[in-house]
């Protein structure tokens, strides 16, 4: 069964205006889209796939008129002239969102391939897979993508991630004085933003302990008590309560800097995500809250130089 799309479709994954497409259709003939009987325009694939790359070319300075009446063969041929490392994460992140919607995992690797040849994997996280997350987020909040499309990249990409974590953990630590303790709190979904933050850790070439997802206090206090050396637990906060009592975010970071952290020893509780920004949260010795993932990587490198 070949998918059909709306015009609100096509504007909302190629981020054109639906009154442009109208008018690239009918001054350029760009794309020749079927009808329903209430005259409602109906998009294949194909009008989906060129549509992505004229307007990829379009931002890289080509002019429409130009490109509309190229073929698909020269369409081929023009991207793969731009060599430049942004131009190459749009072109990957169009031909990405093609393998999310028709759930093609070799495409996704192939691709994946060929852009890492040419860039490092960090700079493919940055410019790469975390743009192509917030799109994807967009665009299932738009119902454009459902809850299976977004498992399915999400999965995807953590598996990248993964296999650059374990090429880090082989190389020499440059720091044994601090443990990074990565977990989620009981109840918090959002394992891929702690293997981001836990391949930020291991790219810093810092010594780190990965947990996971549904940790107790309980299970931290066994950490706790093991680990002699300065700990920097490391979590994320999306949703607004968390852990067994279902404590609202501030109470669980005064909680848990009560119980890990107290102000005698050397211990730090870093935060990201939405909930930490929500409060304003304010950063102490022994609590931090950043904000992105630029950030805590910052963060890493200011504590290193400590």
């Amino acid at each position: 069964m070949s998918l059909s799309f709306s015009i609100k479709d096509l504007e909302n994954i190629c981020g054109i205006k639906a009154h442009t497409i109208r008018i690239w259709e009918k001054r350029y003939h760009l794309l020749t889209p079927s009808r329903t009987d209430t005259n409602i325009r109906n998009y294949d694939q194909k009008s989906l796939k060129r549509l992505l790359d004229v307007s990829f070319l379009v931002q890289c300075g080509y002019k429409i008129s130009r490109v509309a009446k190229f073929s698909e063969e020269e369409i081929i041929a023009f991207t793969k002239n731009i060599n430049v490392n942004d131009s190459i994460s749009k072109k990957a992140i169009i031909d990405f969102k093609m393998a999310i919607l028709n759930y093609d995992e070799a495409t996704f690797h192939k691709i994946y391939k060929t852009v890492s040849e040419k860039i490092d994997f960090k700079s493919i996280l940055y410019t790469l897979f975390l743009p192509l997350l917030n799109e994807v987020g967009m665009l299932w909040k738009m119902q454009t993508l459902d809850n299976a499309h977004e498992h399915f990249i999400t999965y995807l990409i953590k598996q990248k991630i993964a296999v650059s974590i374990e090429a880090l953990q082989f190389l020499p630590k440059k720091n044994n004085n601090t443990l990074y303790v990565l977990f989620l709190p009981e109840g918090e979904p959002c394992e891929l933003e702690l293997y981001i933050l836990y391949y930020l850790v291991n790219a810093a070439h810092l010594h780190c302990l990965f947990l996971g997802v549904g940790i107790s206090f309980n299970e931290i206090e066994k950490i706790y008590k093991l680990k002699k050396q300065k700990v920097v637990f490391v979590t994320h906060f999306t949703l607004s309560k968390h852990g067994a009592s279902q404590l609202e975010t501030p109470k669980y970071i005064q909680e848990f800097l009560q119980e890990f952290c107290p102000t005698n020893s050397q211990n730090e509780l870093w935060a990201t995500g939405v909930q930490t920004t929500k409060y304003n949260l304010e950063n102490t010795s022994n609590f931090k809250s950043i904000d992105a993932f630029k950030a805590f990587e910052k963060q890493l490198k200011d504590q290193k130089n400590v």
